[in-house]
């Protein structure tokens, strides 16, 4: 059973009708849900993790990934490599900016170091499980490490991981006031930079 048959398939438990999904998908006919159910369209990662929220499942029971099992290698299709390719480059410049290593980060997932290395070269899908992990772990949304773009209510905007020293600082020592005037500097600095350009 492939990916779109278990759209198909979760639709019609949900007494959906494919004008419906459509609509919830952001698509405007029908007609590309009908292509996605018969397998004629490929659907991405992103949209994988859409199509579980609007149909209210997991992008594992969508993309019929064994969360246990170690043989969740990536297939060569262009499109999708280059998909997991730039979500792998997301995980790892993540990990860079925590100044940890393969062997640190794979710890704390609890997976092997290879497991992680493939993640990041992109030559194995990403359970959910784990990309909700390295999301706690990296202070950046799952949108973020899947789309490379957070979204704030009906708003993109591009995000970066936050700097965990300076989120320790407005967290644990700065007041209420020294916090407001570090946003409004950092306000002041942002517009003054947009300026020089």
């Amino acid at each position: 059973m492939g990916i779109g048959d278990r759209i198909k398939q979760r639709r019609i438990e949900l007494g959906m009708s494919q004008q419906e999904l459509a609509t919830a998908m952001g698509y405007t006919s029908k007609s590309t849900i009908n292509k996605i159910e018969l397998g004629k369209n490929d659907v991405s990662q992103s949209k994988v993790v859409k199509f579980s929220k609007v149909l209210n499942t997991t992008p594992s029971y969508l993309m019929d990934w064994d969360l246990d099992d170690e043989n969740n290698d990536v297939p060569d299709y262009s499109k999708e490599n280059n998909e997991y390719i730039e979500i792998g480059q997301r995980i790892k410049k993540c990990r860079l900016n925590l100044n940890k290593s393969q062997l640190d980060l794979a710890s704390s997932l609890g997976i092997e170091r290879s497991t992680l290395q493939k993640y990041e070269a992109g030559k194995r899908a990403i359970p959910i499980t784990v990309l909700k992990e390295l999301s706690i772990i990296f202070s950046v949304s799952i949108d973020y490490l899947v789309t490379g773009l957070n979204y704030n209510g009906n708003v993109k905007t591009t995000s970066y991981p936050i700097n965990e020293e300076l989120s320790y600082m407005i967290k644990n020592t700065l007041n209420t006031e020294a916090t407001i005037k570090l946003i409004e500097f950092a306000r002041f600095l942002s517009q003054d930079k947009k300026n020089l350009k």
